[in-house]
């Protein structure tokens, strides 16, 4: 390139070097965005929706396995329905197929039967089903009665509780191990690292005996207590004046047997040191603390009786009562297919059945609208011959004028057939117009003809045992 002077070989010297600066700062920034958004992701991972369930129960059931479906939901909060309402109408197909359309991971259904109460467990939307015989059980209402000062409050059940279970890692066994599975993903999933303690409060504990194949279920909440505080001094931080008059010296108030709760023990405790501020006097980063368990309830003992691999159908996992062969077991393989297609098929037709009824009780419905005053005409057409009287009366409205009688006659019942239909009085009548009569009897004649065809239309489309024959 030639230059016509100096200044114009400077300012094309510039203008390259101004550009050359634009293009490695735009470099820098996307290195820069880059780095950012890893970092972001490493120190935000992706959160997942946390599990929710339904806790319902089908059949009657009564009302204390009703107070336990309440008290489940409660320990399931807040990610489950607690206002949940089963009624009559509701089958357990249509909690499937809503949960499914709402995001619910989990089903917990309780029933009774003549034996027992049961639990089920369901996970959409493939399976497994668990299926669990409640032993014993205890409701919160009682665990709280026993309790001097029961820690329920608002706040309690804002947080998901943190699921403790034992004996069930240790085994190796495949029906535990599916079981321990199940449990673990109907709560959400706790970050060590970045949970604030502050959120736990509750706890749930799930213990398995081995000896007896029993899992106990408890509900506890978490208190914190600051550590080498008594409970008698506790009342004098918190600036409570205690009542002194029983004790000769105050040594016996500080140093008095039954000071302890229901979650204390003698002896010597183990105390924690706080990572995190909870909140309160003495519970801020880096004091030593005590944590007690407070129980709630409910209380569940639970046996594992059966697994199925899909939703209360397919292959028998796990049965407690009974046991099978390999050869067994493969020939239930191979006609599970088959017997699946059959059940289908059933549904199917149960469900054309219903909607055929369905469509031809409207039907019907819809006929008997359309000729409502045809049938009135012929009822009291019907009347009139039971009783005797032809008056006419208000045609629009369908009514027959009251026969005028005096003050002073008698009335007396007619009798059809030995039978009392009515009241005939000693007075006078008025005679009918006996052409009008005879023309209105074949109009109704006509008429009744009409709607015992239309009555036999609807028998044959109802069929032998249909609710319209």
């Amino acid at each position: 390139m030639c230059y016509n002077n100096w200044k114009e070989k400077i300012e094309a010297i510039c203008m390259q070097k101004r550009s050359e600066n634009r293009e490695s700062k735009e470099d820098e920034r996307k290195l820069e965005n880059i780095l950012r958004e890893n970092v972001s992701l490493k120190e935000k991972p992706a959160e997942r929706r946390p599990p929710h369930s339904f806790i319902i129960h089908t059949g009657k059931v009564g009302p204390f396995v009703r107070q336990l479906e309440r008290d489940l939901r409660r320990v399931m909060s807040p990610h489950t329905s607690g206002e949940l309402k089963v009624k009559k109408r509701n089958n357990l197909k249509d909690f499937i197929v809503n949960s499914q359309y709402l995001g619910v991971s989990h089903l917990l259904i309780l029933t009774r039967s003549e034996l027992s109460v049961n639990l089920r467990i369901i996970r959409n939307s493939q399976g497994p089903t668990l299926h669990f015989k409640v032993e014993k059980y205890c409701l919160a209402h009682d665990v709280l009665s026993t309790q001097k000062r029961p820690p329920i409050y608002e706040e309690l059940f804002k947080n998901a509780p943190l699921l403790v279970m034992k004996g069930l890692a240790s085994s190796n066994e495949r029906h535990l191990q599916l079981v321990q599975t199940v449990v673990e993903n109907m709560f959400p999933e706790i970050d060590v690292d970045r949970v604030k303690l502050g959120t736990i409060r509750r706890t749930l504990l799930l213990h398995y005996d081995p000896e007896e194949g029993l899992f106990e279920l408890r509900h506890y909440s978490i208190k914190t207590v600051p550590a080498g505080v008594c409970r008698s001094a506790k009342k004098l931080l918190q600036n409570k004046v205690p009542d002194l008059s029983k004790y000769k010296d105050i040594s016996d108030f500080m140093l008095k047997p039954g000071q302890l709760s229901d979650s204390e023990f003698e002896g010597e405790q183990v105390e924690l040191e706080l990572k995190q501020d909870i909140g309160g006097r003495g519970k801020k980063a880096g004091q030593k603390t005590k944590l007690r368990l407070i129980e709630i309830g409910p209380r569940m003992t639970l046996r594992l009786t059966k697994i199925e691999s899909g939703i209360n159908d397919g292959e028998v996992l796990y049965h407690a009562f009974v046991e099978k062969d390999v050869k067994e077991i493969a020939v239930l393989r191979k006609q599970a297919p088959l017997s699946r297609k059959k059940r289908l098929r059933h549904e199917k037709q149960i469900e054309h059945e219903t909607i055929r009824k369905m469509r031809a009780r409207s039907e019907k419905d819809a006929y008997f609208a359309e000729h409502k005053d045809k049938m009135e005409k012929v009822m009291i057409e019907r009347q009139r011959e039971v009783t005797g009287n032809y008056t006419y009366g208000d045609e629009d409205n369908g009514r027959v004028e009251d026969v005028e009688a005096d003050d002073e006659s008698e009335e007396k019942p007619i009798k059809v057939n030995n039978k009392k239909v009515g009241l005939l009085s000693k007075g006078r009548r008025k005679k009918p117009n006996t052409k009008n009569n005879v023309n209105d009897k074949e109009d109704l004649r006509e008429e009744r003809k009409e709607l015992k065809n239309g009555k036999n239309k609807f028998k044959k489309r109802g069929g032998k045992g249909s609710r319209f024959n």
